[in-house]
């Protein structure tokens, strides 16, 4: 599907158009803030170079940040009582985690950072609270992108609602 390379993944004209976002000169596009996404698996920065200069030209450089939570999903340090697999971590969630960038980019190709918060992998959903944390700690995301996990009402109750208090606390900063 899409126009992509090798006729796969979305341009960023397609994405545009699924989100129906306005073509509103630098600013529309993410000129000045930080945007943040949430992630569990590494990822090459080669790839999204590869695809960022496929489709902005040779001179774009994506500014990406690596911020990493619990050790990340390359150098675990999993919470005590827990389990980070490495079948769950390393570059298990790669493409997950490339089409996640691909997208912010597609959108707002001239934000000032795109923060790439990751943490390992784990049984309890421990690490993606740590994240979600200093995500919310950090409070330099204009925007945060989430599509990693399972919805919250098959995560249960408890993760639900601290995952929502993470983010109250994160709009009263």
């Amino acid at each position: 599907y899409g126009g992509g390379p090798g006729c796969n993944g979305l341009t960023p004209a397609q994405d545009n158009a699924i989100y129906g976002a306005p073509n509103l000169g630098p600013y529309s596009k993410g000129a000045g803030v930080n945007i943040a996404v949430f992630e569990l698996s590494a990822y090459q920065h080669s790839d999204i170079d590869t695809w960022a200069q496929t489709f902005y030209g040779v001179h774009y450089t994506p500014p990406l940040v690596d911020i990493t939570v619990d050790g990340g999903p390359l150098d675990p340090v999993c919470p005590a009582g827990d389990e980070c697999p490495p079948s769950f971590n390393g570059y298990s969630g790669d493409i997950e985690v490339d089409a996640d960038i691909e997208m912010q980019l597609a959108i707002a190709p001239n934000v000032s950072h795109l923060l790439v918060y990751n943490a390992p992998n784990d049984f309890t959903g421990q690490t993606e609270l740590d994240e979600y944390t200093k995500i919310a700690k950090d409070n330099i995301a204009a925007s945060i992108s989430s599509s990693w996990a399972v919805c919250e009402n098959d995560a249960g109750a408890g993760y639900a609602q601290a995952e929502n208090l993470i983010f109250e606390q994160m709009a009263l900063q």
